[in-house]
């Protein structure tokens, strides 16, 4: 009696040792002496070997003496073999809308509808504190009775929407991909939800520590100066540091989307052509330029229509100033009769359906920069300096010798690299035969591949990868193995 008892027991045992070694992804090489043949085990050993399909649902154990794959099939929604929901939160800066939308799409394999995007930021009262003192409220203000429900809910007193979109869905999301400084609380707030479910991730460099997300993503050359000051600790264990920018390999363009933002004269056949994308960006503390260095820009985007007859489509990002815009506009209003060769697009304007237009600005976004036939930034925007590269698009810099810290390390390696080239028009009345009059002064190599300078397409896979490993790890408990 005792030793049937023994030998059911040790059965037990054994089966529940296989259940133990399954990996993430369902399968796992494992090499077994004898067949467990109790219950439905028995039968599942009895089919193998007269070589009919087992059940589904349960273990497939393999023969004695060989080596085979166990698969599990579950229709569980969470479970990290099906399509994950994906939150994207963001503070509709463009910038932070196309890093996390690019992420956002690859982990729900670019199927749409498991992709839900807000732009969700702290409460003007919250905003008075410092970030780390913002955490502290969100974890002493969370109330998980109040918060955790069946239906949708609204967000609470001390999270704001840019727009109207306030709902929160009542399935939790698997991933919540967050950019932007200001839309941190919120993702905080998400997570916290379902601790065990949520993964947060973060690209960029936060104003807390990387322990309150789950995954932090950072490229190199704005790691080495941020981080620089923790020493020793300047390698955390839950972050990604990329060797260039996180791009999109696959961009989401439509070139339909593009009459919300130029006029129709410049999607004709005979005037798209020669359209050129100035991308404004704003003061920051590693690259400051003011509303004075704005009458420059300004003075030189007036030249670019009147001395090389190209078109020019103005965009305003979150960083721009009111000062700088109006500077900028008493420009575009002197032109005269050539005002209608001027387009301006300010992407921080609010939806009018008052919903989340994420998608739709990075959307029009892709589809100017494939549109135009050369992009100029001003130096403070290093994140579209690499996108618009990747983009195989000539890329021209304004204000570079203002920059300090990582834009100036970047701004560098771009220039040496022949990615970019510094903005500098040919002042004079005579017209240059030869020779780039965009950059006029010195000869320029031809710009280099951005797509595979920057590694795109290997870099988002190795992210990717990553992060669905950790991911697996939290929701199963169970480590990798190597």
């Amino acid at each position: 009696m005792h030793r049937l008892w023994n030998r059911d027991l040790a059965a037990v045992l054994n089966f529940r040792h296989i259940l133990n070694n399954l990996r993430y992804d369902g399968t796992i090489p494992v090499r077994f002496t004898r067949v467990i043949r109790i219950g439905r085990i028995r039968r599942q050993a009895e089919d193998l070997q007269e070589g009919r399909r087992p059940t589904q649902a349960t273990a497939v154990l393999p023969l004695r003496h060989t080596t085979r794959f166990l698969s599990i099939r579950s229709s569980d929604a969470s479970s990290p073999l099906s399509l994950p929901r994906v939150l994207v939160l963001t503070d509709g800066g463009i910038e932070a809308s196309l890093k996390a939308t690019a992420l956002g799409r690859q982990l729900v394999k670019h199927n749409l509808a498991r992709l839900e995007t807000k732009t969700w930021v702290a409460s003007k009262a919250l905003e008075m504190f410092p970030p780390i003192l913002q955490k502290y409220f969100i974890n002493w203000a969370f109330s998980p009775q109040k918060d955790k429900g069946d239906e949708d809910q609204s967000l609470p007193w001390y999270l704001r929407p840019i727009d109207k979109d306030n709902k929160i869905s009542k399935d939790i999301p698997d991933y919540v991909v967050c950019s932007g400084v200001s839309a941190v609380p919120a993702c905080l707030y998400m997570a916290k939800l379902d601790p065990k479910k949520v993964f947060s991730v973060y690209l960029g460099h936060p104003a807390i520590p990387f322990i309150s997300f789950d995954q932090v993503v950072l490229p190199k050359y704005e790691a080495n100066a941020k981080m620089a000051a923790l020493g020793p600790l300047a390698r955390q264990k839950n972050c990604i540091i990329t060797e260039s920018s996180l791009l999109d390999p696959y961009p989401l363009c439509d070139e339909n989307s593009l009459a919300e933002i130029i006029p129709d004269t410049f999607l004709s056949q005979k005037d798209s052509s020669d359209i050129t994308a100035v991308v404004v960006g704003g003061y920051s503390f590693a690259c400051r330029w003011y509303s004075e260095d704005a009458v420059t820009l300004g003075d030189n985007i007036k030249r670019m229509v009147n001395s090389l007859n190209t078109k020019l489509v103005i965009v305003f990002t979150e960083r721009t100033t009111p000062m700088v815009k109006s500077a900028i506009m008493k420009s575009i209003d002197s032109f005269g009769d050539k005002s209608d060769s001027v387009a301006v697009w300010d992407v921080m304007s609010l939806s009018s359906e008052g919903t989340d237009n994420t998608l739709r600005k990075v959307q029009q976004y892709e589809s100017l920069i494939s549109k135009a036939k050369r992009v100029v930034l001003t130096a403070d925007l290093d994140y579209l300096t690499a996108h618009a590269a990747s983009r195989r698009k000539p890329v021209y810099i304004a204000f570079g010798g203002q920059c300090r810290s990582y834009l100036l390390q970047f701004h560098q390696w771009a220039r040496e690299v022949h990615l970019t080239r510094k903005l500098r028009l040919d002042r004079t009345k005579h017209t240059k035969i030869s020779g780039d009059p965009f950059s006029y002064l010195g000869h320029h190599a031809r710009f280099a591949d951005g797509l595979k300078l920057l590694k795109v397409q290997p870099i988002m896979a190795d992210v990717l990868h990553e992060i669905e490993a950790v991911r697996a790890e939290k929701v199963t408990g169970k480590r990798r193995k190597n």
